[in-house]
């Protein structure tokens, strides 16, 4: 049986949310954490930011669900896929088709992220390196910053101070990840992770029931396919190279040569230099060297 826990807030409600048992269990408390970020909206909208991954398919799946069961209105939802431009050959073919899917293609829209200050990073800092292992994830410059300039344009735009949004957080992914709330305010984002306590099995089982496919990507790399940064530590150079769309395969080459010019190492590859190496070990874990996703957090 799974236990009932109290976890997050909307304003004076308080969410009851299932720790542990089968996917069906959380399902009914997702359902009400969609239903409550709905009303508890400034604007009566809920906007999912979409990657691809099996995880945020699944926060899609549950959004559908909401709307069969009228929990909220269709009109009510907006999907956002955050481009990285350093995405699978075929991300953005799955994106569409998932939106679609759904009945919520005509609702959806890519944002992109700025892969010139992704290059500067590996200019400055190098291909990331951490301490379990090679690291190549540049967040900030790719997700975030992608992120906060579609938040404020849509806060002038509908006239609110929050904006709220549905993520595929859960909490069993990274460190830094299992002290997330089911809600939090961030940069002027309510941010509600309805899947936060589901394990990766319920997640696959829930996507596996419901007859919803996952992306073909996690078959080349073992990763959602929107940012090859993630796949670091899980596919070679080459084999990246030949997975990446055509602007992916061209700015992580001129990642890899960048490194190499200024660094002496590319991808994939440990700085032979022990005081670089430690250098990039203590940049890496700073809150200056915040630039990992989940994927690379682990």
């Amino acid at each position: 049986m799974a236990k009932i826990v109290q976890h997050g807030m909307f304003g004076d409600d308080r969410i009851a949310y299932a720790k542990g048992g089968d996917y069906k269990e959380h399902l009914t408390f997702a359902l009400n954490a969609v239903k409550l970020a709905y009303e508890k909206s400034e604007d009566e909208i809920v906007t999912v930011f979409f990657s691809g991954g099996k995880d945020s398919t699944a926060v899609l799946g549950i959004v559908w669900i909401a709307i069969m069961q009228a929990l909220i209105p269709r009109e009510s939802v907006r999907v956002v896929a955050i481009d990285t431009l350093l995405s699978h050959h075929t991300w953005r073919k799955y994106v569409v088709s998932t939106c679609a899917r759904f009945g919520l293609l005509s609702q959806s829209s890519f944002i992109f992220g700025d892969y010139r200050l992704f290059l500067k990073g590996i200019k400055e800092n190098g291909y990331p390196y951490g301490v379990r292992g090679h690291k190549f994830g540049a967040y900030v410059p790719l997700k975030e910053r992608a992120i906060l300039r579609y938040v404020n344009r849509v806060r002038r735009k509908r006239g609110v101070r929050n904006i709220t949004v549905l993520l595929g957080i859960r909490k069993w992914e990274s460190r830094n990840r299992e002290k997330r709330e089911l809600v939090t305010l961030y940069k002027s984002q309510r941010q509600v992770c309805p899947i936060l306590w589901w394990s990766e099995r319920q997640v696959l089982d829930f996507l596996n029931d419901f007859n919803i496919p996952i992306s073909p990507h996690y078959n080349d790399s073992v990763g959602n396919g929107d940012c090859l940064c993630n796949w670091s530590r899980k596919i070679d150079y080459n084999t990246m190279l030949q997975v990446a769309s055509p602007e992916a395969k061209w700015i992580l080459q001129q990642a890899n040569t960048i490194s190499l010019q200024h660094h002496g190492y590319g991808y994939g590859q440990t700085p032979a230099n022990r005081d670089t190496l430690e250098q990039l070990r203590m940049f890496w874990k700073s809150d200056d060297g915040n630039w990992l996703c989940s994927s690379c957090e682990q």
